[in-house]
């Protein structure tokens, strides 16, 4: 073989990727989507408990690619081989899953860290679950070559759009919440400006009516003794 050959193929081989690799770009989005969907992380980043959810979510995201990722490449042996932490990973199929009890302590690591959340209602044990299966569909998807592999596949597709309608719904309850408050603030300047309510007008009625002069009392007419009315002189002043 001439230099020139071997040259040649040495970035082609350089350029082939792995299926754990290539596996990877799809469970990183699915698992972004499926991040979107959790009730718990929505609730987390819609009150702000993480600053900038945004970020949190990524980083999220990247330990959980990282634990997926390193366990597939990391030349664990077969069914039940024991982890760098203790626990038993699984080969389903051939295919590298990390210990369950590892993930959901991932997820509640990262949540606690990134949100100072306590999570109680048991939701890492699902999202964990969900996070196994699409590694699982990933990575088998790249290992049977299917045509247009780039595309995602059942699970992944139920997981985007599941996450749209959550996105879609945030975005909405976000709007509403900006809305009513713009109208919070409109009903305080308004009061204090052109618009009255009942009490004002209540106080300014009583306010006319304390400041009325008193009714002058009617006298009455004087008639003598063939029947026709006095005229009676206005008195000025005091008794005289």
């Amino acid at each position: 073989m001439s230099a020139t050959a071997s040259t040649s193929a040495q970035p082609a081989q350089q350029l082939q990727q792995s299926h754990e690799d290539q596996a990877l770009g799809l469970f990183a989005r699915s698992a972004l989507d499926l991040f979107d969907m959790w009730p718990a992380l929505r609730l987390a980043i819609s009150h702000g408990w993480g600053g900038d959810g945004g970020q949190g979510k990524t980083h999220l995201a990247e330990d959980v690619v990282d634990l997926f990722y390193s366990t597939a490449t990391s030349g664990q042996g077969g069914e039940g081989s024991a982890s760098a932490s203790g626990s038993s990973s699984t080969h389903e199929g051939g295919i590298p899953i990390p210990p369950m009890d590892e993930i959901e302590q991932t997820l509640l690591y990262v949540i606690g860290n990134e949100f100072d959340v306590d999570l109680e209602d048991g939701s890492e044990h699902t999202v964990a679950r969900d996070l196994v299966n699409l590694w699982r569909e990933c990575l088998q998807r790249v290992r049977a070559g299917e045509e247009g592999i780039a595309k995602e596949g059942p699970l992944a597709e139920k997981f985007r759009i599941a996450a749209e309608k959550a996105r879609v719904q945030d975005g909405q309850q976000r709007f509403e919440a900006q809305r009513q408050g713009g109208d919070e603030d409109e009903g305080e300047t308004s009061s204090e400006g052109e618009y009255e309510t009942e009490d004002d007008e209540d106080e300014e009625m009583g306010a006319i009516e304390r400041e009325a002069p008193p009714p002058r009392e009617r006298q009455e007419p004087v008639v003598d003794e063939d029947g026709f009315e006095l005229v009676q002189t206005k008195k000025k002043g005091g008794r005289r």
